[in-house]
């Protein structure tokens, strides 16, 4: 996981191509704060296992990962969950201003299409354009999770609905994304596919045991979801079957990935990490 996050911290500023000072020091400030950068090294690991070259992933990788940073500039807003923290430092809009934050997201988001454009531009490939169309419809279906999330989940049918859409979407399409301009055959891709979506939803059970059962200190951030009183996986089904439903969860993953004929144990070994408790 390290070799690849190594390639993202050297790669990822490169792909910002900003020139307004004030507004590029806002974008730097949450791309740049580091993070277990999860879904880009997924999608490098995923093109490595298929046997693909990483140049071909690179620039998705790094869509993707522009893509999360605005989701959580704009998270953690006044008007959306309300943070002052984030990795253990002030929120973008507690340092820069919320107009400025809120610009700062829109260009994180708009330049993660430029760059996957640009790079399809230059090798107009049939499985560039699906794996940027397969980010894109990932990036909008995750705007309507964080719909749902705001105006309120009372049912647990619409909980696993939100967190599906929320944070699983964008986990399946940073794998898929990753197989597909790595070469890999549709049947390997779908196999990929449902893995991410398994180990997307097992991620977000765990980001709300962790939640639960951590302090502000240790977590670097804000307690929003109790803060703002939401529904959890934790509050809504307990700790006890949550951790048994990350583990099926994370079992079936796995299991989907063995199926999938990988070249390398790569993808499995960070399946294997995220899931750890």
């Amino acid at each position: 996981m390290d070799y690849y996050k190594d390639i993202l911290r050297v790669n990822l500023e490169k792909y910002v191509l900003i020139k307004d000072k004030v507004l590029r020091e806002a974008v730097l400030y949450s791309l740049s704060s580091g993070g277990k950068r999860l879904r880009p090294v997924l999608t490098l690991a995923a093109c490595h296992s298929v046997g693909g070259r990483l140049q071909k992933a690179l620039p998705f990788a790094c869509a993707i990962e522009m893509i999360h940073t605005y989701s959580l500039i704009h998270d953690d807003l006044p008007a959306m969950d309300d943070d002052n923290m984030r990795r253990g430092r002030p929120t973008n809009h507690i340092v820069h201003g919320e107009a400025i934050a809120i610009l700062a997201g829109d260009s994180l988001l708009n330049g993660a299409y430029e760059t996957m454009a640009n790079y399809c531009l230059k090798r107009p490939l049939p499985k560039n354009i699906v794996a940027m169309a397969t980010i894109a419809k990932a990036a909008g279906i995750m705007v309507e999770g964080q719909a749902k999330d705001i105006t309120g989940v009372t049912t647990a049918c619409e909980l696993l609905q939100t967190q599906r859409q929320k944070t699983a979407a964008l986990i399946c399409a940073a794998v898929s994304a990753g197989a597909i301009v790595g070469g890999a055959m549709p049947k390997q891709v779908k196999y990929i596919a449902k893995a991410g979506a398994c180990l997307g939803l097992a991620f977000q059970i765990k980001d709300d045991y962790i939640e639960e059962t951590q302090t502000e200190q240790v977590l670097g951030k804000t307690k929003s979801d109790k803060k703002n009183n939401k529904n959890t996986y934790v509050t809504t089904f307990g700790k006890e079957k949550s951790r048994e439903d990350m583990y099926i969860l994370g079992n079936r993953a796995l299991a989907l990935l063995n199926k999938a004929g990988l070249k390398d144990r790569n993808l499995q070994k960070i399946f294997e990490n995220i899931l750890k408790l």
